[in-house]
């Protein structure tokens, strides 16, 4: 009898031995620094997109920097807007999907929208019109951060936080009282990745830029869209 109870209390023992393991075993999770159940790439590059080109290197945990160039109509009084604008970081990765790129970099942003003075002479044959038209332009440095998360394979959505200094140039910068210009630059791009290894994506980001200059401050917003591709 005794034999018979020591039996069952080792088989008891034995039993609970192998469930802990397999709570164990079920309990593994992903290393968030080395590996994600999302498809990452090195490179995203704008493709099919000729007023938005583009490129970004996006290696996780590593070097980041970007060049983009955009010029898309924005706001309720059809401005025409175009940038230039190169920026570097470095890609932090955490939870296997969510990544940060605090960044810093240089770039050119002109309102396009026709600006006209009008002057009036008077000779023989009356008055004379003349008309001139100028762009607004401003070269700028920014610092700031880029966020994106991933949702699941087929959805992301960031958040672009930067905010700028510079000055006027141009033509304009000779008859401007004030040259210095501030101003943030926000975005919240949604990007749809799609095709068997999810290469190719199409980001719709909303953004409003926003520019001041004592008695010459201007708010600008839009949408930026474009088609990408991963590698």
């Amino acid at each position: 009898m005794n034999y018979l109870k020591l039996s069952c209390l080792a088989l008891l023992a034995t039993s609970f031995g192998f469930a802990d393991e397999a709570i164990v075993t079920s309990t593994i999770v992903l290393n968030p620094k080395t590996e994600t159940p999302f498809i990452e790439y090195h490179n995203r590059m704008i493709v099919f997109s000729p007023f938005y080109q583009g490129y970004e290197r996006i290696k996780t945990d590593d070097l980041y920097f970007g060049l983009q160039a955009w010029l898309i109509p924005a706001g309720s009084h059809h401005k025409m807007l175009g940038e230039v604008e190169f920026l570097g970081g470095y890609n932090f990765f955490y939870n296997g999907r969510d990544h940060l790129t605090p960044v810093v970099g240089v770039g050119l942003f002109t309102d396009y929208s026709i600006v006209k003075h009008s002057y009036y002479f008077w000779d023989d044959n009356g008055s004379t019109a003349y008309s001139h038209h100028h762009k607004n332009r401003v070269a700028y440095g920014t610092v700031g951060f880029l966020y994106d998360h991933e949702f699941n394979r087929l959805f992301n959505v960031g958040l672009n936080v930067k905010a700028l200094a510079g000055s006027v140039v141009g033509p304009r910068r000779a008859e401007t009282v004030h040259k210095t210009t501030v101003g943030f630059d926000v975005a919240i791009p949604l990007t749809f990745r799609f095709g068997k290894n999810r290469h190719w994506d199409f980001r719709l980001e909303p953004f409003d830029i926003y520019m001041y200059r004592p008695h010459d401050s201007n708010n600008y917003y839009g949408f930026r869209n474009s088609i990408g591709y991963r590698f």
